[in-house]
């Protein structure tokens, strides 16, 4: 786990508890204060053995003005020889030295919470191996800020244009920033289109695929934005954990438009057509199907897959038996049970219609 060191006065305790609880929710890093009882830049010195530092500069840390040879060994040298990244938050005017607006330096004095936004975008970027980011604009945003942004929440029925905003603005509050259209998509559709956002293998059921969800979200400071997703699927995919979740409006699906080619890239958008395309057309939507489950089966999400067989199987398509027994081989993979017509006997590892010899030897 990673660490980060506060540096402050005693009288600004209060100020350093606060914004130890603002980075601890929102990254989960082990926490220390380092009290500087009148000597910072031995305080400073002290703090550098964690992986990230900061000194919280006040009348009562920085009384009377420092002698060079001090803070610059502390402030400058020491933070270069040992590798740990420095930053310096003033909370009141005080007699520091002035070279320290040059490093990453944060004016708290005015606005206390917009320092740590600033704190915490500069903590990310370090994370993410990329510069920190100008301040963003978030007048807009003013009310949901608190409750999406410092710390780990959710909103339900937000204005997409508003939502866009976030997305936008917010980005480099965020580890990543994931939006999804969800309108009219089954649950195993939503949680397979973000497992493959996020690079990862979901290839159990729909409620192991969550729980696999979930646990991951849980230690990850994500912004995720699901637009239109129905009420029925809503609480599935609140993770909770550090993980702050966006709904808009439920809304129609728009009509799927037809899918000639098949890739993962618009997987998503072949399972809307063939969905909406097998109760008009079983033969046709058969050979979609077949296409798409074969796709869904090189990349293990077996949730879809059962998803587009049993809607084959319901639509009556042709070799019935080849897709019932392929949801029965993907049944026995999660260990369940599955309500499908007696079939004789087969072995589970036998090639199945939609994969290939080699994932199934896998």
């Amino acid at each position: 786990m990673k660490s980060v060191s506060i540096c402050h006065a005693r009288e600004d305790r209060e100020r350093a508890h606060e914004l130890s609880r603002f980075i601890q929710v929102n990254f989960g890093f082990e926490i220390s204060l380092e009290d500087s009882a009148r000597d910072l830049p031995a305080a400073v010195e002290r703090a550098l053995s964690a992986n990230f530092a900061i000194v919280m500069l006040s009348p009562a840390s920085v009384p009377t003005a420092l002698k060079r040879e001090a803070w610059e060994r502390a402030f400058v040298k020491a933070p270069a020889e040992y590798g740990t990244p420095i930053a310096f938050a003033l909370l009141q005017d005080c007699p520091f030295p002035e070279l320290l607006r040059r490093q990453r330096f944060f004016d708290c004095s005015r606005n206390f919470l917009a320092g740590e936004r600033a704190l915490k975008r500069w903590l990310l970027a370090h994370e993410r191996g990329i510069p920190s980011a100008p301040e963003p604009v978030f007048d807009a945003l003013t009310p949901l800020w608190p409750e999406i942004v410092d710390q780990p929440g959710s909103s339900n029925d937000l204005d997409p244009a508003v939502a866009s905003v976030l997305e936008h603005q917010a980005r480099e509050d965020f580890e990543a920033v994931h939006r999804l259209p969800c309108a009219g998509r089954p649950l195993a559709l939503v949680l397979g289109e973000l497992g493959h956002a996020l690079a990862l293998k979901l290839p159990g059921s729909v409620d192991e695929n969550r729980r696999g969800l979930a646990w991951h979200c849980a230690a990850h400071r994500y912004l995720l934005i699901f637009d239109s997703a129905p009420e029925s699927i809503r609480d599935a995919l609140n993770f909770g954990g550090r993980c702050s979740v966006v709904f808009t409006p439920a809304a129609e699906p728009p009509v799927p438009a037809p899918v000639a080619e098949v890739s993962i890239a618009n997987i998503a958008e072949a399972i809307d057509y063939v969905l909406s395309l097998l109760p008009r057309d079983a033969e046709a939507g058969g050979r979609l199907g077949s296409r798409i489950a074969f796709v869904l089966s090189g990349y293990h999400r077996y949730a879809e897959e059962d998803l587009v067989l049993e809607a084959m199987q319901r639509a009556g398509c042709s070799r019935i038996e080849s897709i019932v027994r392929q949801r029965a081989w993907i049944h026995d993979l999660w260990g369940e049970s599955v309500g499908i017509p007696d079939l004789p006997p087969t072995d589970a590892t036998q090639l199945p219609l939609f994969g290939d010899a080699e994932w199934i030897a896998a």
